[in-house]
């Protein structure tokens, strides 16, 4: 018996740790990168039983194939990579596989590499606007980030109106898009609320406001007194898009928030249809993304489509999302028939792309994105036959708004903030050398680490925390201005200060380094002893840290940009 009872404990021990181990949540699985392999003119890969279907890239352009299909056949200079497609539950979709082409003159290639396909498409060549066809031209910025004036990281503006006014009197007529994240970022425009901004695109004769994350950053209330009416506190001359942006637990839109705007360009009505990322609220201060949802916005952009085309007789439905998701790309263009989109806008994620999907009736259209900061911008032209306003084809252009002046009328609107402009421009110390985020962030948690806040009851600071996404840029040698760090940190992140034991603060630490600034040694605290932490109020709300639940808390008032300023005014 007694040898029996180790033998029992030890497969006690066995079954208990398997059902654990079942009963954890360890997130959806990454699929593994397809392995291309192409004999002759067919490249082929490998199955993965877990992908629910797999998208091509095919000279940049992107179709959506099922899952039992593993095999293409390559035209002459046609280039193929492929992504295994996850369900997003268990499985996430695989990273590119390596690059393979098809050159008839010098045999089968296998390529490698997983570079941006889409940043390589093929472009088709602009012609004169053939009789009876009808050209529709836009252009489209997205995460201006506030860029009111030239920095050493933005490009004013007052340089995109330029352009456009240069396109127009060359092309006639553009559609101007501006495509979500316009105002957070810099210091003139934060200390507005935007309001700098608004009034240049006010001038510029904008044509479309997708709202995106960013626009929550004051909470949404303030951007809202830009569509109340009122012109005491500023007031937009465009609308603004959310058509997936409901309030918590409804399918109700705030009111001031339109689902589209339509435009009329040469003779054709322009639907545009403008949606936020879905998930997007993560990106959001808790407080402030809470009273709302966004919803899947593909059926939301099928619903608007058909009513567009079927309802307001428009001619082209275009959609404009604040996001770059290839997956809903490609689901977008798959959209036939009274719901069939023309072109794709996108943004959120700062680089540069010009790709195109094809739709179901084989044609292919284009899908652009820019890099932040008016750095680029996107032309895109849509081309219709004149009799039966069917879509035909399309061009694009990067355009790089740093090339031209800054036009007189937006200058005009910059002269009026000066005295914000000559305040931003207040030196706040002088650094021989560039300051990377690494740096900026240990400045940060340090200034919150040394600083008395009169509202503490709970002891001396022992730790301090900011999330590694809060640091937005670098500081080059040279003067450092309160303009280069409102750049640095551009939210409002208020400190709290938190009271937790030693092993939560440890778990949150240890299980999370890679994505935070720490100032302290957390590894050496004591499990049960209470230890006081500062941190930003992004990372106490944020859902993600469990760690923080049921701990007692002061909220400060403390702007933690405030204190890196008085910090860079110590040290520099």
């Amino acid at each position: 018996m007694k040898k029996i009872l180790p033998i029992i404990l030890i497969l006690s021990i066995v079954v208990l740790t398997t059902i654990g181990l079942v009963g954890c949540d360890f997130g959806p699985k990454k699929l593994d990168a397809p392995i291309v392999m192409i004999v002759g003119n067919t490249a082929s890969w490998n199955a993965d039983s877990n992908a629910v279907s797999y998208l091509l890239s095919i000279n940049g352009n992107l179709i959506k194939v099922p899952s039992t299909q593993t095999t293409r056949k390559l035209l002459e200079g046609q280039t193929l990579k492929v992504r295994a497609v996850g369900d997003n539950e268990k499985y996430l979709t695989s990273d590119w596989s390596n690059m393979v082409s098809y050159m008839l003159s010098s045999g089968s290639g296998n390529g490698s590499g997983s570079g941006n396909g889409g940043n390589t498409t093929p472009t088709p060549t602009p012609t004169p606007t053939p009789s009876g066809a009808v050209d529709l031209n836009f252009l489209m910025i997205n995460d201006t980030h506030g860029a009111f004036t030239d920095s050493d990281s933005s490009v004013s503006i007052g340089r995109v109106d330029t352009l456009l006014n240069n396109l127009e009197s060359e092309n006639g007529d553009y559609i101007f898009i501006q495509n979500g994240d316009a105002f957070q970022g810099s210091y003139v425009s934060g200390e507005t609320y935007g309001k700098a901004i608004l009034d240049a695109l006010n001038i510029m004769e904008l044509d479309a406001f997708v709202i995106g994350n960013h626009e929550f950053d004051w909470g949404l209330d303030k951007i809202a007194l830009y569509a109340d009416g009122n012109q005491a506190n500023g007031e937009a001359n465009f609308p603004f898009l959310g058509a997936n942006i409901y309030y918590e637990n409804t399918t109700t839109r705030p009111d001031w928030i339109k689902p589209y705007t339509i435009v009329e360009q040469d003779g054709l009505k322009v639907g545009i249809i403008g949606v936020i990322g879905y998930g997007q609220e993560s990106s959001i201060l808790t407080r402030y993304a809470k009273p709302y949802d966004f919803a899947e916005p593909l059926p939301i952009i099928r619903e608007w489509a058909g009513y567009l085309r079927n309802t307001m007789n428009c001619d082209s439905v275009v959609v404009s999302t604040h996001s770059y998701e290839e997956g809903l790309n490609v689901d977008i263009a798959s959209l036939s028939g009274q719901y069939r989109i023309d072109a794709i806008f996108c943004g959120h994620k700062h680089q540069r792309v010009t790709e195109s999907v094809v739709r179901t009736d084989a044609q292919s259209i284009p899908v652009v994105q820019c890099r932040d900061k008016n750095q680029n911008a996107q032309e895109v032209i849509l081309r219709f036959d004149g009799t039966t306003k069917d879509y035909v084809s399309y061009y694009t252009s990067v355009k790089y708004p740093a090339d031209y002046a800054i036009s007189s009328r937006v200058q005009t609107v910059i002269d009026s903030y000066q005295e914000l402009i000559d305040l931003s421009k207040e030196s706040l110390g002088y650094t021989s050398s560039y300051i990377d985020k690494g740096t900026l962030g240990s400045y940060a948690t340090e200034a919150l680490l040394d600083y008395t806040y009169p509202q503490n009851t709970f002891g001396s600071i022992d730790l301090a925390i900011i999330n590694t996404g809060g640091v937005r840029a670098t500081i080059d040698s040279g003067s450092i201005t309160r303009a280069s760090v409102f750049e640095v940190f551009p939210f409002n992140n208020m400190v709290v200060i938190v009271n937790m034991r030693g092993s939560l603060l440890k778990s949150l630490c240890s299980n999370n380094s890679g994505f935070f600034y720490i100032a302290g040694d957390y590894n050496t605290l004591s499990d049960n002893t209470m230890y006081q932490l500062a941190v930003i109020d992004y990372v106490f709300e944020g859902t993600r840290y469990r760690e923080f639940e049921g701990c007692q808390y002061i909220e400060t008032g403390v702007l933690m940009r405030d204190l890196l300023i008085e910090y860079i005014e110590t040290i520099y």
